[in-house]
């Protein structure tokens, strides 16, 4: 009876010994807090989304990698050029990437060109001191359209080969058409109703 009596005693101690464990787990597993969201805070970069929004530099190779290429050319090779202009007018602008008048007239021979049509003009813009890179953002970023080259000077004196009076200042327009005996060169920039105003008594 005694050993009985002991065992059972045992065997209580036992029970209440694994309820109160189990209460324990119960209780710790209830007092976690419940997040339905995954933990990010030990993922590299997780605290940081990607922005949509281009960087100056990635605009600026976007810039780089759509559009044509920009040939190159030299005051011979331009020479010819000229001599070669016939049937219709050619007119060569001259500009550089920080000229604002050389931009300008550009931009007014591009309005033209898109009202007249190229069977009337053909525009050639010949770049002068920029590098290949230069030319090729300023082409694009002034959504410049005409066949366009780089000048490669080889001779300081490379404008006297064009024009013995001219002294390599830009803006420069020159407008050539053999078959009607005209070559006529300008050194200024002008508003649209001036060009058009000399363009329209050539084509007529």
């Amino acid at each position: 009876m005694k050993n009985s009596h002991k065992l059972s005693q045992s065997s209580s101690k036992f029970l209440i010994l694994l309820t109160g464990l189990f209460y324990l787990i119960l209780v710790s597993t209830c007092e976690q807090p419940q997040n339905s969201q995954p933990d990010l805070s030990a993922i590299p970069h997780a605290a940081a989304l990607p922005s949509t929004e281009l960087s100056d530099e990635d605009k600026t190779k976007l810039l780089e990698a759509t559009g044509k290429t920009i040939s190159t050319i030299n005051t011979v090779d331009l020479q010819n050029m000229l001599l070669a202009s016939s049937d219709q007018l050619y007119i060569y602008a001259f500009w550089k990437r920080d000229c604002k008048e050389c931009l300008n007239n550009i931009a007014n021979l591009q309005a033209m060109n898109a009202s007249m049509g190229q069977e009337k003009m053909q525009v050639i813009t010949i770049n002068v001191g920029d590098n290949a890179e230069e030319v090729n953002l300023a082409v694009r970023s002034e959504n410049i359209a005409f066949e366009t080259y780089q000048l490669k000077i080889l001779d300081k004196k490379w404008h006297k080969l064009l024009d013995e009076s001219w002294d390599g200042s830009i803006p420069a327009l020159f407008m050539v058409n053999k078959s009607e005996d005209v070559f006529l060169k300008y050194y200024k920039s002008f508003d649209a109703n001036e060009l058009e105003a000399i363009i329209q008594t050539l084509i007529i």
